[in-house]
């Protein structure tokens, strides 16, 4: 009754985990355990600031963010200019008044009048405080989303190197445990060992295997969830833009 508790356990969180993976890679394909790599031949192979950069690089909100921080710049140079003269363009024909008071048509005239406010009751200094609160309040949004990305990619870089030590110890386990499964199939079938002996082994083995299976979904879920926070779709991303950098500096 415990092993079929524990089973049925094991099913709910392994279809939990699948779904979150799917929803992250938004890989509507991925089902179950085999449709997944068989193999984790993927590694970190860059440091966690380059992760970040590249986050600063490809992060659509943070994009968002600075396009409206050049706004709200632009916004601000428009408040400092001098005041705007009003412009009213005059086109129709034009009268004036000879003598006997008979008026004499000179034709069609075209032209433009300037108004020019010599006082604006602080309308101008007041429009450039509003621009200057906008350029700060978006620059504080983007410093907080800039930090928030860059805790969260911190936080998964290091899930993910974990998992891949978990999972690379894990496999080294299995080697000496699948080698023991061996074993003792073969003292079975000579009648070494009994069945309960048997059964020992082959439950081990079978644990062992779980316990693999568990950590490579873990894995690539955390993998997942640092591609989300940096904002690509590969790790092959951040690498191309690490060594882009590195030749950049050279």
């Amino acid at each position: 009754f415990e092993s079929g508790l524990a089973l049925t356990r094991a099913k709910q969180d392994l279809r939990k985990t699948t779904r979150n993976l799917r929803q992250l890679t938004r890989d509507e394909s991925i089902v179950g355990v085999t449709d997944l790599p068989r193999e984790i031949t993927w590694t970190l192979e860059f440091p966690v600031g380059d992760a970040v950069q590249t986050g600063l690089h490809y992060r659509t909100d943070l994009l968002i963010a600075k396009a409206n921080l050049e706004l709200a710049h632009l916004g601000e140079k428009y408040a400092k200019l001098k005041r705007w003269p009003s412009v009213r363009f005059l086109t129709g024909t034009d009268y004036a008044f000879g003598p006997l008071m008979q008026a004499e048509d000179f034709g069609f005239r075209a032209g433009v009048i300037l108004s020019y406010p010599l006082y604006d009751a602080g309308d101008r200094k007041s429009r450039i405080e509003d621009a200057r609160s906008a350029v700060r309040r978006v620059r504080i949004q983007l410093w907080q989303a800039q930090d928030q990305m860059k805790q969260e990619v911190e936080d998964n870089y290091a899930s993910v190197s974990n998992q891949l030590d978990l999972l690379h110890i894990a496999e080294k386990r299995h080697e000496k445990v699948e080698t023991d499964f061996a074993i003792a199939r073969e003292q079975f079938k000579e009648e070494g060992i009994d069945d309960l002996e048997m059964a020992r082994i082959r439950l081990q083995y079978f644990q062992s295997v779980q316990r693999i299976e568990n950590l490579r979904l873990e894995a690539l879920l955390a993998r997942a969830k640092l591609l989300k926070n940096v904002g690509v779709s590969s790790t092959e991303q951040i690498t191309a833009y690490s060594n882009k950098g590195a030749e950049e500096k050279k």
